[in-house]
């Protein structure tokens, strides 16, 4: 992996940035679940061009989905949870090493723990259910749902991932 961000390097993150986006305004919202599939281009910069771009794939996809297809309030914690995301593999590849399966998964995981249910459904719940319920109730109700959405992000992503391995790697990203 080149460590330096070229003009290739851009022009593939701005690719991933756009896929998210479109992936962000395809999102289904329903009270108890947003299924959406905007993990995978931020987990698979991550993985392939590293921390920095991996993060600013995520915010910037998020950002520009919710300036194109506002769901609600634009709410600032939530781009940095979906920045993080992209952050996930690097940490997931700091503890396993090159073992791209354990890498991905842990970085669904690790994605889950610290994005998923701990900023975003925080934010969720501090601006929209704090004076309703409480954090543990409202988490307890979406431990589930989001599982089941990282579940199917991570699916797909172990089938883009051999595609992009093959690809990605060719152009030497």
């Amino acid at each position: 992996m080149n460590k330096k961000l070229n003009t290739q390097k851009i022009a593939y993150a701005a690719l991933f940035v756009a896929v998210s986006a479109v992936l962000n305004c395809l999102s289904a919202q329903t009270t108890a679940l947003s299924l959406s599939l905007t993990y995978i281009p931020s987990i698979i910069a991550g993985i392939y061009m590293g921390p920095f771009v991996g993060f600013l794939v995520g915010a910037l996809g998020d950002g520009v989905g919710c300036l194109l297809f506002p769901h609600g309030a634009w709410l600032p914690l939530l781009t940095l949870a979906s920045g993080l995301t992209g952050v996930m593999p690097w940490i997931a590849k700091r503890i396993f090493g090159k073992n791209l399966a354990a890498m991905i998964a842990a970085a669904y995981l690790l994605t889950l723990v610290v994005c998923t249910l701990g900023i975003n459904t925080t934010t969720l719940w501090y601006t929209f259910f704090r004076s309703k319920k409480t954090l543990w109730v409202y988490m307890g109700g979406r431990i589930m749902s989001q599982g089941l959405v990282l579940l199917l992000n991570a699916a797909l992503t172990f089938v883009l991932v051999p595609f992009c391995d093959k690809y990605l790697k060719k152009l030497g990203l």
